[in-house]
């Protein structure tokens, strides 16, 4: 008769997934993943690692077929917005400060929607310069007038 196969640690199954062992602990405490303790230790059955792994891949599938956003839809990040810029976040995050890049939050995160980037680096009316203006020029004052 073969021996039934061994359990999943939380950190034997975080090397299986590439995910932390903290994560499995997370998706345990949740009850999202079933698992046992041995006195202290938590084992996870192999079965249900199956069976989780298979409902993750189903829940994918359903996301798809209704149109959940992918990568390319996902709005942008500043750190993202930035590197694809070549510019710092803090740059982008100003700009969305001073009102010059359209944004939106998710909870305290900032996020800009690709549509608003793709507009922002198109330019501003067709047939633009390609010459930056010329600085506005200073008011002249008579040299009396002028402030000391």
């Amino acid at each position: 008769m073969a021996e039934p196969a061994r359990p999943f640690t939380p950190e034997s199954l975080a090397e299986y997934w590439s995910c932390s062992a903290q994560h499995v602990r997370d998706l345990i405490r949740k009850g999202d993943l079933p698992a046992f303790r041995v006195g202290n230790l938590i084992r996870i059955r192999r079965e249900d690692v199956v069976r989780y792994d298979q409902q993750q891949a189903e829940a994918r599938e359903r996301a798809a077929a209704q149109g959940a956003l992918d990568v390319s839809q996902r709005p942008y990040t500043p750190e993202a917005l930035a590197e694809r810029w070549g510019c710092s976040h803090q740059h982008i995050r100003d700009m969305v400060r001073a009102g010059k890049l359209p944004a939106f939050r998710v909870g305290r995160l900032i996020r800009i929607r690709r549509e608003d980037v793709e507009a922002f680096e198109q330019p501003a009316t067709k047939g633009a310069p390609t010459e930056p203006p010329a600085p506005p020029r200073l008011p002249f004052v008579p040299p009396g007038l002028r402030k000391r």
